[in-house]
């Protein structure tokens, strides 16, 4: 009988398929981002149909449950900030804006729910910062104007508010 066959050189052999333990960590990672994209879609409807406390609920048990920086965080955030003012837990709102903002301080929603809330707690100069930041993210919201010149009419500064709605209707 002939002797084997040699082996062929590596170079020539298939490269053989690993699943590395970073492979693994990017699987997890595009997992968790498209669940929380999922998650983000769910709340803002439920938001629409008034289901603040559903919202709540659903947002926090993801927050809690995520040991790595969370995809769409300042989205999950501003949402949970929503949900909060919605129920009248002002203060929960103002922190959930706030983490919001900290994670992308474009977060152009969770500066306009934290003038509300702001507004609300009679912090008018603080919600005025809040609203002008509305405005000079984008400065063709119509609800930032507005937002604007209702609070400085609050504040009894009618040039001001006159300024802002002339801005809203433009």
């Amino acid at each position: 009988a002939p002797p084997p066959a040699p082996a062929p050189p590596a170079a020539w052999q298939a490269p053989q398929q690993r699943v590395t333990d970073h492979d693994s960590a990017q699987a997890q990672a595009r997992d968790l981002a498209a669940e929380v994209r999922e998650t983000v879609e769910r709340a803002r409807e439920m938001l629409e149909y008034g289901h603040s406390e559903q919202v709540c609920q659903l947002l926090e048990a993801l927050t809690s449950r995520s040991e790595t920086p969370l995809p769409l965080a300042s989205q999950v955030y501003t949402l949970l900030g929503q949900g909060c003012a919605n129920q009248g837990y002002l203060s929960a709102a103002e922190e959930w804006c706030r983490q919001a903002i900290a994670t992308d301080s474009l977060a152009i929603d969770a500066y306009y729910t934290l003038a509300l809330v702001l507004q609300h707690q009679d912090r008018l100069d603080e919600a005025i910062d809040a609203m002008k930041k509305v405005v000079y993210i984008d400065r063709h919201s119509i609800l930032g104007h507005f937002g604007l010149a209702n609070l400085y009419r609050s504040q009894g500064n009618q040039i001001q508010a006159r300024r802002g709605m002339e801005n809203a209707r433009r």
